[in-house]
Formats: structure tokens, C-alpha cells, sequence
């Protein structure tokens, strides 16, 4: 009976789950909501020297004589070019999310900046914004990244698959299996999360271009969803070199095209300043951000509902994407494979 109930258990949990998101919705997530609230209440100061820590780990390793070692040994040498490989990085990091929020955050930190913090619709809440999109988007979530990604490389064998409690071997069998199924909960939800959101943008994407021909109702979010169903089953069984490492070059050739086409026919130094006033002020507020968690009340629960949510978002990514990236990152140096997991996303 007990080895039954530890195959199967899991199983019924995530279907327990399933079944009550679809029976009652609103109690599920208000379920949920009050989960999450109560540990960012608790741990919110975790969270977020959890996400810094990952900086100055990732710096530490790539200055120190450590960034010479090879992921695999020292005969190891990379599956992918580097195009390819910072394609595959960036697309399954950031997708959705970033499609939307990139554009999106500046402006609701511009309009409803941190409580406490500079006067909303100012040249001061102008800039501040665009340090904190940087903040949410960049060193942070991609150094959270690296970390469990690097755990799981330095452990990573050709003939074993890589599941996050290879980095725990000397544990017991059952220990290794619950770390399994926590990583998997966690990919869970925040796959549940990124593709649900994505589903509700397309679906408002194709309202607003057919003039509401298409609304955004049920009926053709189960169609979108279904699509990308399709698409994700398609890559994942063509495998690595084929069906990931394709999707991600087209992905990133889109994406260049994209913002070609933007910077060409938009306005051009508007967007050039932009940039560079992000950077100026992402450095300039980069250490009051990453250690302050704002004054209890109104100021805390804003730090809460933005940046530490987000870090736990970016956390609850890493049984997927970190092991994603241990596995396409096999022969990079470490210090390479810093530069490249972390400093050219970040960049992008």
C-alpha cells in the first residue's frame, strides 16, 4: 500500500487541484492567494536576499579561478553554437510575461508609483519606473536562473537524466522523490500561470486587431490554448536539436525583426534615451532596491506585490528552466555560462 500511495499521491494532489480550479475557481485562487500572502508575509526578507544572493553567487564564481571549469569536465566541450544556445536561453526564460509586462510595468509605476517613494506622473516616477521594470526583469531573475541551473550542471552526467535532486544524491530515495515532486508543483503552477496569462493576451490581441470579430471570451481561449498545446507538443517531441533549438532561432529572428521595425519606424531617440536613461537608473538604484524592503504597511505590501512576487515567479521556473539550461549549457565554462545565462539576457 505505502509504495502505491507514493507513485500515485502526487498524481491525485495535482488532480485534486485540477478539480477544484474547475468546480470553483474563485475559492481555489482565493485558496491559493492566501497561501502565497502568508508566506510573503513570513519570509518576504528570504525572498528577497535569496534573489540578491544569486547576484553577488554568480559574480563570486565568475571572477574567481572557479569560472575556468568546464560544465561536463574538462573534455566537455558545447552541443550548441553560441547563437543558438543564447536563443534557447532567452526563450525559455522569458516569454509572455515579458511581452506584456516590458511594456506595461514603466507605465503603471509611472501612473501608481511605490507608496512613499516620488510623486506619480513626475519625470521622477518616469525614471524610478523604468528602474524598477529593470529591476523585476533583469540581474535578478536571471541570477535565480543561473544558480539552479549551475546546481544542477556541475552534477549533470550524459547517461542520467537531469532532475533536480541530482544535486541531492547522498539523500534517501524517498527524500530525492519528494524533491521531484516539489520541483514539479512548483513548474506547475508557474507554467499554469505563464500560459494562462498568455492565453488572455492573445485572446485580447485578436479582439482589438479583428475590431471584437473575435472576442476574448471562453469559447476562443480554448481554442489559443489548444494551439499553443499543439506547438508545445511538437517541439518537445522533436527533441533539443531540432524542434527547442528551431523554435528559439526563429523566436529570437522574430523578435530582432520586431524591434527593428520598432526603432526604425518609432521614435527613434525617444527610444535610444529610453534606454539609456533605464540603464543610468537601474545602476544609480540597483543597491537601495535589492536590500530594501520599504517600511511596514502600505510601502511593504507594495514590495510584496510586485518585486517578491515576482522572485518567487522566477523561483517556482527553476525546476524547468534551470534544468533546461544545465542541460543545453553542457561544455560552457562557468564563467561563460554566467556571462551568457545572466549579463546578455539581462542586456536584451
Amino acid at each position: 500500500m505505502a509504495p502505491f500511495i507514493k507513485q500515485y499521491a502526487p498524481h491525485a494532489f495535482v488532480a485534486l487541484l485540477a478539480f477544484l480550479g474547475v468546480l470553483n475557481p474563485a475559492l481555489t485562487a482565493g485558496l491559493l492567494q492566501n497561501v502565497a500572502g502568508w508566506f510573503l508575509r513570513q519570509f518576504d526578507w528570504l525572498t528577497l536576499m535569496v534573489a540578491t544572493g544569486s547576484i553577488l553567487f554568480c559574480a563570486g564564481l565568475a571572477l574567481s579561478p572557479v569560472g575556468r571549469r568546464r560544465i561536463g569536465g574538462e573534455g566537455a566541450r558545447p552541443d550548441f553554437s553560441v547563437v543558438t544556445w543564447l536563443s534557447m536561453l532567452f526563450a525559455a526564460g522569458m516569454g509572455a510575461g515579458l511581452v506584456f509586462w516590458g511594456a506595461a510595468e514603466p507605465l503603471i509605476h509611472y501612473l501608481t508609483p511605490p507608496p512613499g517613494t516620488v510623486g506619480a506622473e513626475t519625470n521622477e516616477a518616469r525614471v524610478q519606473s523604468l528602474a524598477i521594470t529593470q529591476f523585476h526583469w533583469s540581474l535578478h531573475a536571471w541570477s535565480i536562473y543561473a544558480v539552479a541551473a549551475l546546481a544542477v550542471a556541475m552534477h549533470i552526467k550524459k547517461d542520467k537524466a537531469p532532475l533536480p535532486s541530482i544535486v541531492f544524491q547522498p539523500l534517501a530515495p524517498t527524500v530525492l522523490s519528494l524533491i521531484n515532486w516539489s520541483a514539479l508543483f512548483a513548474v506547475i503552477f508557474g507554467v499554469v500561470a505563464s500560459l494562462g496569462q498568455g492565453v488572455f493576451q492573445m485572446g485580447a490581441g485578436l479582439s482589438r486587431i479583428t475590431d471584437g470579430g473575435l472576442s476574448n471570451n471562453a469559447p476562443v481561449q480554448m481554442v489559443l490554448l489548444a494551439l499553443l498545446t499543439v506547438a508545445y507538443l511538437v517541439s518537445a517531441s522533436t527533441g533539443i536539436h531540432r524542434g527547442i533549438a528551431i523554435l528559439s532561432n526563429i523566436n529570437m529572428v522574430l523578435s530582432v525583426l520586431l524591434a527593428a521595425f520598432i526603432l526604425s519606424f518609432g521614435p527613434t531617440k525617444d527610444i535610444i534615451l529610453v534606454f539609456w536613461e533605464s540603464l543610468i537608473a537601474y545602476g544609480q538604484q540597483f543597491i537601495s532596491l535589492s536590500v530594501d524592503l520599504r517600511p511596514e504597511g502600505l510601502a511593504r505590501s507594495w514590495t510584496r506585490d510586485w518585486s517578491l512576487t515576482y522572485f518567487l515567479w522566477w523561483v517556482a521556473w527553476t525546476p524547468f528552466v534551470g534544468v533546461f539550461i544545465a542541460r543545453i549549457s553542457y561544455g560552457r565554462t562557468i564563467r561563460g555560462f554566467v556571462a551568457g545565462v545572466v549579463l546578455v539576457p539581462s542586456f536584451v
